[in-house]
């Protein structure tokens, strides 16, 4: 009994046949080949996409809720929605790949491990320890890293977009 899907299984294998013994019979295999290297190329773009997304949106969310905590009135709800950004920037910065930050500059990678996310985890602590010299730790962690990102945001920036193809989204 003739089954489409074992023939298309037959054709799958013959094509896989040839092509692994470098062999490409039929302008169809090679179509087959081209549109699975595409295919490859999407989900790598797709991948460079989310972690662009992860990376920006990681800095935006502990800068706002820096400039949160800088309010001259400040009030109980602007500390919990700083500290819920915080949390939730941190959250994003553990996703982001260190492969991905090498590809955008040598130095970034350490910076945003050493200084971003340990500056914040630094300063969330001493939030719940009420510890003023493990928050002011957090900050100083910080503010090296707002010099690094300062002096290089528009060059990683530029390459961020030559890499992944993205624009960078305004927040």
């Amino acid at each position: 009994m003739f089954s489409l899907k074992s023939h298309a299984l037959e054709g799958l294998q013959s094509t896989v046949d040839r092509v692994g013994g470098n062999e490409i019979g039929t302008e169809a295999d090679a179509k087959i080949i081209h549109f699975g290297s595409l295919e490859t190329e999407k989900i790598q773009q797709t991948r460079l996409g989310i972690q662009q997304n992860l990376f920006l949106q990681s800095v935006e969310l502990v800068e706002h809720a820096g400039s949160l905590l800088q309010k001259p009135q400040l009030q109980q709800a602007d500390i919990d929605l700083a500290m819920q950004q915080m949390d939730e920037g941190l959250r994003q910065a553990y996703q982001v790949e260190d492969s991905f930050l090498r590809m955008l500059d040598p130095g970034l990678q350490r910076q945003y491990a050493d200084n971003f996310i340990s500056g914040v985890e630094t300063y969330r602590i001493g939030v719940e320890a009420s510890s003023r010299d493990q928050q002011l730790q957090g900050l100083d962690r910080l503010g090296k890293w707002a010099r690094f990102w300062s002096g290089n945001k528009p060059d990683i920036q530029r390459k961020m977009v030559a890499i992944t193809g993205l624009p960078l989204q305004s927040g």
